[in-house]
């Protein structure tokens, strides 16, 4: 059901937006909001939540996409970057809580550590295939696995990593 419900309001809020191939939200987001904000997930899920399908902040209640239209942010970027917080506010925090420690941000492993084989994600050091490798590899509960897996893969599409079944 969480599943279910997490992709309703993801394809709500931003309507399926997708950045440009190649580009990198997690690089935008880094060089133009981090000095504010810090990292997209811990602000996220600190300060946004989606209520009645659109993205609004906890502290004025406001919705974001309004907001962002006017706060630093290219205009082809702004859906995109909407569903990435969407997506970020809507997920636990099970990378930082089982991953972060030793691979650092989610953004940077998925960059450095995995690679498209034609038919799923897989790791380049090991080339096993990602949800094999996360439930034998850092001792995460098998009932995180697939959440971690879901994440792993959003993220390689909001960094724009080439291949995978989104590719455009």
């Amino acid at each position: 059901m969480h599943v279910v419900l997490h992709a309703a309001c993801l394809l709500l809020v931003a309507g399926g937006a997708a950045a440009a191939p190649g580009t990198d939200l997690h690089a935008y987001w880094d060089d133009r909001c981090a000095a504010c904000h810090g990292d997209a997930g811990p602000f996220a899920r600190a300060t946004l939540r989606v209520v009645d399908g659109r993205l609004a902040g906890l502290h004025h209640g406001t919705a974001v996409d309004g907001f962002l239209r006017s706060h630093h942010l290219a205009p082809e970027l702004h859906a995109p970057v909407v569903a990435m917080l969407a997506a970020q506010a809507t997920t636990p925090a099970l990378y930082s809580a089982h991953c972060a420690g030793c691979h650092g941000p989610a953004a940077v492993l998925v960059r450095e550590s995995l690679r498209w084989d034609g038919s799923q994600w897989v790791s380049r050091r090991r080339g096993q295939a990602l949800e094999r490798l996360l439930a034998s590899h850092g001792g995460a509960p098998a009932a995180d696995v697939p959440v971690l897996a879901r994440t792993l893969r959003r993220v390689t599409e909001e960094v724009g990593l080439p291949g995978g079944p989104y590719a455009r």
